[in-house]
């Protein structure tokens, strides 16, 4: 074909396909559909069966069917069979099937009556499945799905002999998602687990727990012996097992149940309770199951704070601060706080035995056993909002001083156990500058370092467990970290397109999560900065956001009052399971141990040990006569 043939196909081509409101419409597209069918030239026909594929116009769909129908050049038929192959059309599927074409290459032309379910012709032609092997190697992964899907809907355990290869001792099988979930249902229909259970072995090791999930579920095993007990606690312990590693994340649940605009979240020291304050009351789930544990008030709830025991739970509203038993929700008592309070209290949870409660400009002291009186500590003592650290070793106090009965009390206890932390609420209330921060030090009666030079922009403050670095932002979308005590700065994070409105520091200090004015939530490796993902489930401004204690699990609320619980799998992990059991050296493993350690991740790392421990004990190899050889022969016919 000339320059000239070629550029005007690829004009035709263009005018064919158009939309139905391109320029010059109907007409000029059924005359290029027209010409193209006239000029019968390989190019010209690739051109018809795209307009034919994918065009609107029922015209052009009935002008290409006619061109391409009684085709009698191999080129021709050669290059209207490549656009099957590459693309998925029903439509253009059908019409080659009715025809009969049939590719000139021998392995292009196995491949499309795979595809076309062709299934005894197929098997004629590439009866040892090299030819089907072959082309899904050198296939991309849309050819390689929409492979998988035919063998599925078919139940085809040829491919699944052509996708597994030759699956020798030192070969991981290297699957994609859709086709490792094609290969377990084809086995699994065709009533072959065995060859399921040996593949488990040599499969990445998020597969292997599903293989082995699946399996248990057939309700299999082996014959008597030693690969029965292997069998049985490897299934056992992929029972205890949820979620997918491999993917770095889980899809996010939206927890049952609003409390109007999220003014606040805690959770229990266990992690075995969530807590949320806000316009609609207050509420308790179950985590990290996320399941509804009761509404504790109604009305509009500002702060919420967990005793140091875990058993009693204390809020604060316009005048009120209440204390409820945990987990049964069983109201305690509550007290009456100033009468000028304009906004919520800020609770400080000294001990089990006392609350101190800044409110209005006045300080409270209220006891066990939780009566209807409080004592008034210091009048006029509070400028800004007084809060601490996630676990309660630090706590930051706006204006010139922290004020000397918490100074004292602080001093008096030495650490201040799970208290409000930082995430949250704004320190500075609108309207209000304030240039100096204190960050105390709750575990010694000393500060441990000065935030100055900051106005009312600064809105959130996050701080490690150690305190020596520091995360804040604000207005201006930049999470500032910095060196604590010295307030060095340790580098800026970008990406937020709105306002900063929440942070929240993990107890190990590894990872912060950052929220924004738009509902965005991201997730940032420290000490590096690095980005670790962006959440989008929020379509209002994130309002607040906790860790659990372990560090697993993430939880945050917006200004409708929707709440999002989100595992994070600790990255390690995340990497390792996507490794077959072969290829993870044992270093790696110990290294897992003792960092996957949230609740959602000990079931993992118990069944990627074992899995490791009998990686190396079943051989599988699969021969050109169809058979599986390992601890079991197993048949693999063509179906």
């Amino acid at each position: 074909m000339t320059g000239a043939e070629s550029d005007e196909v690829a004009r035709l081509a263009a005018e064919a396909g158009s939309s139905r409101r391109a320029l010059f419409g109907a007409r000029r597209r059924r005359r290029a559909a027209h010409r193209l069918a006239a000029l019968r030239t390989p190019a010209a026909v690739r051109a018809l069966a795209a307009a034919y594929a994918g065009s609107p116009d029922r015209t052009v769909v009935t002008i290409a069917a006619d061109g391409l129908t009684g085709l009698d050049d191999q080129a021709e038929i050669d290059a209207l069979c490549e656009v099957v192959l590459t693309t998925d059309s029903e439509r253009l599927t059908h019409l080659v099937t009715s025809a009969g074409y049939r590719h000139s290459d021998p392995a292009r032309r196995a491949l499309l009556l795979f595809l076309t379910g062709r299934f005894e012709e197929y098997a004629e032609l590439d009866f040892d499945g090299s030819a089907l092997a072959a082309a899904r190697t050198a296939a991309d992964d849309s050819l390689r799905a929409r492979l998988a899907e035919r063998a599925r809907e078919s139940g085809r355990v040829e491919w699944v002999r052509a996708a597994v290869g030759t699956g020798r001792r030192d070969t991981a099988v290297k699957l994609s998602d859709a086709e490792w979930d094609a290969a377990i249902d084809i086995l699994l229909a065709a009533g072959r687990p065995a060859q399921l259970w040996q593949l488990a072995l040599q499969a990445p090791l998020s597969w292997s727990v599903r293989i082995l999930y699946e399996l248990h579920r057939y309700d299999w095993q082996p014959d008597a012996g030693p690969g029965r007990a292997r069998y049985r606690e490897l299934t056992t312990l992929a029972r205890q097992c949820a979620g997918n590693p491999a993917r770095g994340d889980d899809d996010a649940l939206a927890l049952p149940g609003r409390v109007g605009t999220v003014n606040r979240l805690v959770t229990t020291p266990d992690g075995r309770l969530l807590a949320a304050a806000g316009y609609g009351g207050v509420r308790l789930w179950h985590l990290p199951t996320g399941e509804p544990a009761g509404q504790l008030a109604d009305g509009h709830w500002f702060n919420l704070v967990v005793l140091p025991d875990g058993n009693h739970l204390a809020g604060s509203r316009l005048r009120e601060t209440a204390l409820w038993r945990l987990p049964s929700g069983e109201k305690v008592g509550a007290v009456r706080t100033s009468q000028r309070a304009a906004s919520s209290a800020v609770l400080l949870a000294t001990s089990d035995e006392e609350l101190l409660i800044a409110s209005g400009g006045t300080v409270y002291r209220w006891r066990r056993p939780w009566g209807p009186t409080t004592d008034e500590v210091e009048a006029d003592a509070v400028s800004h909002a007084v809060r601490s650290a996630s676990d309660g070793r630090f706590c930051v106090a706006g204006g010139t001083r922290l004020p000397p009965c918490i100074e004292s009390a602080l001093s008096a206890t030495g650490a201040l156990r799970p208290v409000p932390s930082v995430q949250g609420t704004p320190l500075v209330p609108t309207g209000n500058d304030v240039t100096v921060f204190w960050l105390w030090r709750t575990s010694a009666p000393q500060s441990a370092g000065v935030l100055s030079g900051y106005t009312g922009s600064l809105a959130h403050l996050a701080v490690t467990a150690d305190g020596t670095l520091l995360a804040r932002g604000g207005s201006d979308r930049k999470i500032r970290l910095s060196r604590m005590p010295s307030d060095e700065p340790a580098g800026v994070l970008t990406g937020h397109k709105r306002r900063v409105t929440a942070l929240a520091m993990s107890a190990d200090g590894d990872t912060l999560a950052s929220g924004d004015a738009g509902g965005t939530v991201r997730l940032w490796r420290l000490p590096s900065g690095e980005p670790a993902g962006v959440r989008n489930e929020h379509d209002r401004q994130v309002t607040e956001i906790v860790f659990t204690p372990d560090g697993g699990s993430l939880v945050s609320g917006d200004g409708r009052g929707s709440l999002w619980l989100r595992h994070l799998w600790h990255p390690e992990l995340t990497a390792l399971c996507r490794l077959p059991a072969r290829d993870l050296h044992p270093g790696r493993l110990n290294t897992l141990r003792r960092k996957a350690r949230s609740a959602p991740e000990r079931p993992w790392v118990d069944v990627i040990s074992a899995l490791v421990r009998y990686g190396h004990r079943d051989d599988i190899e699969v021969a050109d006569t169809g058979r599986i050889r390992g601890t079991t022969d197993i048949e693999v016919s063509d179906g």
